[in-house]
């Protein structure tokens, strides 16, 4: 039940990063290994122990980014949003794409199925 809640938690914190680097990968693995060694230490524990004793998500998340160089915290926040920017005008370009290349097919599928003309075979047969 606790490990459930130790990933929980740890879940929480991670996804409070504006970015997730190697220096937050490295944070994060310290902060889990502290919760290991306070979870062996205190055998009866709960998530409200741990909370308690680490901190809330996002008081950890701020104590965190006031640690960081604000330069850093500037250029780290900068290239993630310009990589979100990027994936997104794919995505649109790939909707886009996709949208008139459907279109034309359909627009194609159209002009055969007008194009097409209906036959009739007669058979002739000799009495």
């Amino acid at each position: 039940m606790i490990e459930r809640d130790k990933k929980q938690y740890i879940k929480e914190i991670r996804s409070m990063f504006p970015f997730y680097g190697k220096y937050e990968k490295r944070f994060i693995a310290d902060l889990e290994c502290d919760i290991v060694n306070f979870i062996n230490e205190h055998s009866s524990c709960n998530i409200d122990d741990i909370r308690e004793y680490f901190g809330e998500p996002n008081e950890i998340i701020k104590t965190y980014l006031s640690n960081i160089d604000s330069d850093d915290l500037y250029r780290k926040i900068s290239k993630s949003k310009h990589i979100k920017i990027c994936i997104s005008l794919c995505v649109c370009a790939f909707i886009i794409t996709c949208t008139i290349a459907v279109s034309f097919l359909y627009q194609s599928y159209m002009e055969g199925k007008a194009a097409y003309i209906d036959r009739e075979v007669t058979t002739i047969q000799e009495k």
